[in-house]
Parts: C-alpha cells; sequence; structure tokens
C-alpha cells in the first residue's frame, strides 16, 4: 500500500446496530456500535502520518474513545 491514494472497507452492521460519526484527537471517526456489547469498531486514520487505526473489540462508546484518544500520545 506504499502509494496506495484510498482505502476501502466494508463493514456489515447486524439489527440494531448502530454507526455513529466520532472525533479522535480531531480527527473524523467511524464508530460502529454492537447492540449486545461484543464487537464494536472505531476507525480513524491520521493523514500526516499515514496511518489507518481499527480498534476493535467488546467495548463501550466511551471505552473506544478513550483508548483511541491514548494512541501515540507520548508518555
Amino acid at each position: 500500500m506504499e502509494n496506495a491514494k484510498s482505502v476501502k472497507m466494508e463493514i456489515e452492521l447486524e439489527n440494531g446496530d448502530i454507526y455513529q460519526p466520532a472525533l479522535v484527537r480531531g480527527k473524523p471517526a467511524d464508530m460502529y456500535l454492537d447492540v449486545e456489547g461484543h464487537k464494536s469498531v472505531l476507525i480513524w486514520m491520521d493523514d500526516e502520518e499515514r496511518l489507518t487505526f481499527q480498534l476493535y473489540g467488546a467495548l463501550t462508546e466511551q471505552k473506544l474513545i478513550k483508548i483511541a484518544k491514548s494512541i501515540g500520545q507520548a508518555p
């Protein structure tokens, strides 16, 4: 993907799952929340660093955002 200009991902929502736009450290993000709490996803990009992040887990919206905000911060 060295010369890639875009990334395409497909997320399949099941009945009742929720899509919600979000922000991670000022960057737009896509959040997909599993209403049963088993497999929520948060995806965002850092264009300056040319990185795409995907955070998966049985996590609440608040926990996904909290973890995402901590990624890339200096200790």
